[in-house]
């Protein structure tokens, strides 16, 4: 009976000690499998393909904290909201264009890319100021060096980033070849209010698109524009753009030039707004539709069309094809992110001014 005993004990401690043994392997597989899962997994996860070329989010998040530190350099913050989905669309536009660049006779030499650093942290130099050209070399190096410190980039990578900016700028000027000199144009008049995006920041709020019509019945149009409008590249601050194009501004084409189902907007008749993602505009035409020649202003623009149909197409393209691959949910989204605010600059508190 005591050998029994013992037997039915010893038993009952190899049980004890198996179940033991049991959870602690379960509770070490969940710490394994959480920082796998928190640190190992998701910079290895697809963010984009290319052909044979993957992006991971590990390259996402570089990409990311360049933005960063460029936006930190220029007193600025990176609008996380917008920012990881425009990366990875560059991501996969850069290799879209490297792997045509060949057809289009385009290169990017070393040199190109030594240029555009120089450009880029070469050190300002005083008027009048006399420098000698060692302590010059040391600024500049100096100045690479500290945005590469910020950024947590490498050389290697911030060198790729470069020559795929100068791709895209080539390939653009390609392009921008085949643009007319001459051809159908309308004056036109505009004030562009922020996108529904834009309009959500912290900042003071301006009048809705409505509210701004109704000052339109009451004054005159460029001095409205003069207070509200938020566009100063292509309009003046009266909101004059001048003669311009179809296909320039295409979520605006059907207003200035009709189509088969609507009519243009008549002579110094007031728009009702357009609402597209680069903010809502409320047009005025004065004149036109004539034949002229295009402005350099209005034939840059049509370049930047000319390019991001050809990405569209290519897009289209590869997606049908199943050669062009991109991944990206909420999770991801959420991962980068964090990634990112890890290396953000801390805030620095405000001086009490003395006790």
């Amino acid at each position: 009976m005591q050998r029994s005993r013992d037997h039915r004990d010893r038993r009952r401690q190899r049980t004890v000690i198996i179940v033991g043994i049991a959870i602690l392997l379960v509770i070490a597989g969940i710490v394994v499998y959480g920082f796998y899962d928190e640190f190992i997994g998701p910079p290895r996860v697809l963010a984009a393909r290319v052909g044979d070329t993957r992006y991971t989010q590990g390259d996402l998040v570089k990409r990311m904290r360049m933005l960063q530190a460029a936006s930190e350099a220029l007193g600025q913050r990176l609008d996380l909201g917008r920012a990881p989905f425009q990366v990875l669309n560059s991501m996969a536009e850069a290799e879209l264009i490297r792997r045509a660049a060949p057809s289009f006779d385009v290169q990017v030499p070393e040199a190109d890319v030594e240029l555009a650093l120089l450009q880029r942290f070469y050190p300002v130099i005083p008027e009048g100021q006399e420098v000698q050209p060692d302590q010059i070399e040391r600024e500049y190096r100096e100045n690479y060096r500290s945005f590469l410190s910020k950024s947590h980039l490498s050389d290697e990578d911030y060198r790729k980033i470069v020559e795929e900016s100068i791709y895209r700028v080539k390939l653009r000027e390609k392009l921008g070849e085949l643009v007319p000199s001459i051809g159908e144009q309308v004056e036109v008049h505009w004030i562009r209010l922020p996108s529904a995006f834009e309009s959500q920041g912290t900042g003071p709020q301006g009048p809705s698109p409505e509210e701004v019509l109704d000052l339109l019945t009451k004054n005159d149009f460029g001095g409205v524009a003069g207070q509200f409008s938020t566009e100063r590249r292509y309009a003046d601050e009266k909101g004059y753009v001048g003669w311009v194009p179809k296909g320039v501004f295409s979520s605006l084409d059907e207003t200035l030039f009709g189509s088969a189902e609507h009519q243009p907007i008549a002579h110094d008749e007031i728009s009702q707004p357009i609402f597209t993602t680069e903010g809502t505009y409320i047009l005025k035409v004065t004149a036109g539709p004539e034949e002229r020649e295009i402005s350099a202003t209005m034939r840059e623009g049509l370049k930047d069309q000319a390019l991001d149909k050809w990405l569209l197409e290519q897009k289209d393209v590869g997606g049908r094809e199943g050669w062009l691959e991109m991944n990206f949910s909420s999770d991801l989204y959420s991962w980068v992110n964090d990634q990112v605010r890890q290396t953000a600059p801390r805030a620095t508190p405000p001086s009490s001014g003395g006790r």
